[in-house]
């Protein structure tokens, strides 16, 4: 009777333990336990299929698979890739071992390989997305300082057409006062706009090219007085990108404004409240035809009286300066609205925007969560949120959708080339 129990219970366990084999083998991952001798304590088909594609032999211990895992190359047939290794039919496993305690207090290790090979297709996908991003990243500043350039070479003609017309209103003067051996008003003041021409071109290889000073001398042929306060930046680029701007306000104060001084701050600080500082009865406004989302903001934090949109009518520009003028703020009624995919710019959030600015740089997942002290499984959800209100198909795609129709004007310069600790603020 005794005997009979016995054999009852070793049954029992005998099919309890084949219960929890089979059970194991259903599972999709490999799975193994070891003792801490390292011996198979409990091992699925899928384990001992996976270490027979590496070995082509059976799996007897931990011992054995660790050299087999060190020993994966391409002589092998079977790559490593940090922790996950790539089979030659195609499949990536991801491998882990931890160990694990019982109830009773016995430790064993527990090795699984889970099948990663869609997620390590998209991961790498990801990876040459954003190759690519960081491509058409590097393109954008090219172009970037291609419209520099384009916009300096405008200026320069329009200079010069004016100094051709200054000239030409100079010599008729003179013409006039030789002829009737009188000298008006008018004729006086045309001589001297013919004097300070041609003094231009008598100096005009004395100053180099994208020289400070080339600038003054070129607005005051315009009639425009530059005052400069602050120290210019000597890093060669960032000078260039001032002088592009301190040229294109210099001729937009004179087209829309007929203005007659022009005041620069360089500084690291914000230059509206230096401005104000220096000045206090001047009015600022700033004029753009980017609908940079962050502009609006920015405008009224640094100080600005007003803030308008560059592609409008003469008349309508006037108006938002009269008013300014006497004392009133003007702003748009609303966030210039882009179109981007199936929706615009206002379905966005405010986080969303962030992670967007940080695409459209070309920074990678980690990065991004770096930066805005996020998780990359957070960064992951607002980019697919992202994705989905748009339509696009990948960050690619939504990158130069938003920098294209100037949503969001990426960084101009790398971090490695100091462009942030050399700021500089108009």
């Amino acid at each position: 009777m005794k005997a009979r129990k016995v054999i009852e219970k070793n049954k029992a366990k005998h099919d309890l333990r084949s219960a929890v084999k089979e059970a194991l083998d259903t599972l999709p991952s490999a799975v193994c336990y070891f003792t801490p001798a390292g011996t198979i304590k409990l091992c699925n088909m899928a384990m001992y299929e996976l270490y027979r594609k590496i070995t082509q032999r059976d799996l007897q211990s931990l011992a054995e698979l660790n050299e087999a895992l060190e020993g994966c190359d391409h002589t092998t047939g079977v790559i490593r890739d940090g922790n996950v290794f790539l089979f030659p039919d195609g499949h990536a496993w991801q491998y882990s071992a931890e160990k694990i305690t019982t109830a009773q207090g016995k430790v064993y290790t527990e090795v699984i390989f889970d099948d990663v090979t869609e997620l390590y297709e998209k991961q790498q996908e990801l990876k040459c997305q954003s190759r690519e991003l960081k491509k058409m990243y590097r393109e954008l500043q090219v172009l970037s300082e291609n419209v520099l350039e384009m916009t300096r070479e405008q200026e320069i003609l329009n200079l010069k057409t004016r100094l051709h017309d200054q000239m030409n209103m100079g010599v008729a003067a003179i013409r006039q006062i030789l002829r009737q051996n009188t000298t008006s008003e008018e004729n006086a003041a045309a001589v001297r706009q013919f004097r300070r021409a041609t003094q231009v071109l008598r100096e005009e290889n004395v100053y180099p090219q994208d020289d400070v000073s080339e600038f003054i001398r070129d607005a005051e042929v315009s009639g425009v007085r530059v005052e400069i306060n602050g120290e210019l930046p000597t890093e060669a680029k960032l000078l260039k990108v001032l002088l592009a701007v301190m040229r294109e306000t210099c001729i937009n104060a004179v087209r829309h404004a007929d203005a007659t001084a022009m005041y620069v701050v360089s500084e690291q600080t914000e230059a509206a409240a230096e401005l104000r500082e220096q000045f206090p009865e001047l009015k600022i406004i700033i004029v753009t035809s980017m609908p940079e989302e962050s502009f609006i903001k920015r405008a009224k934090e640094v100080g600005a009286d007003s803030f308008w949109d560059k592609e409008v009518s003469p008349e309508e520009l006037i108006t938002v300066m009269d008013a300014t003028m006497q004392g009133k703020h003007m702003w748009p009624g609303e966030t210039p609205i882009v179109k981007l995919g199936v929706t615009t710019n206002t379905d966005f959030t405010e986080t969303e925007i962030k992670v967007l600015r940080m695409v459209c740089e070309g920074l990678e997942y980690s990065e991004i969560a770096e930066e805005l002290h996020y998780t990359k499984d957070n960064v992951k959800y607002h980019i697919r949120n992202i994705l989905q209100k748009t339509g696009y198909a990948n960050k690619t795609q939504l990158a130069i959708a938003v920098t294209g129709k100037r949503f969001i004007i990426p960084k101009l310069f790398d971090e490695q080339d100091g462009s942030e600790e050399n700021s500089i603020v108009l």
